[in-house]
């Protein structure tokens, strides 16, 4: 979305301190934020609750600000926002970046093994995966030669049953 390319480019690669000021603060961003972020949800007749879909913006934009908070400007923006914001940041904002946080279905996500690590154990896997397939190879082989010896004894007895006859 363009407000949050426009937002980011101010926060993170504009060296004009001034100038970032003066548009965070004629942009009215922090209050606005603040009052969407009263109003997360829409209630419809049903009673039931759903999201505002400008949360997600919401969201992006206040984490983004208070990424940058480091940064003087930012910092004396952000406090001159007052208990307002810190009331936003420590509930809505809060509630919000923890529920996105949160792992889908209950699962821990799994922590990745070194590189190292994982190739050692993959030659492991293939040195065993190998040597199961030689084994199964020469199985198959010695069945085929057995059975084709039988099948040799075989033809060869019915010849002789036949010229007996």
């Amino acid at each position: 979305m363009k407000a949050i390319a426009i937002y980011e480019e101010l926060l993170e690669h504009c060296g004009n301190e001034r100038f970032r000021k003066f548009v965070l603060e004629r942009s009215n961003l922090g209050p606005t934020l603040i009052s969407m972020g009263r109003q997360a949800q829409y209630r419809h007749e049903s009673d039931r609750y759903i999201r505002h879909g400008y949360m997600a913006v919401v969201t992006k934009l206040a984490n983004l600000l208070t990424s940058h908070s480091d940064k003087q400007d930012v910092k004396e923006y952000i406090n001159s926002l007052g208990e307002e914001w810190k009331e936003f940041t420590q509930g809505e904002l809060k509630k919000t970046n923890d529920t996105n946080n949160r792992s889908l279905g209950g699962q821990q996500p799994r922590h990745s093994m070194d590189e190292e690590d994982n190739d050692n154990h993959y030659e492991v896997n293939m040195e065993k995966i190998m040597a199961r397939f030689s084994n199964f190879n020469q199985l198959i082989s010695s069945n085929n030669s057995n059975n084709e010896e039988e099948e040799e004894n075989e033809d060869q007895r019915k010849e002789e049953d036949l010229e007996r006859d």
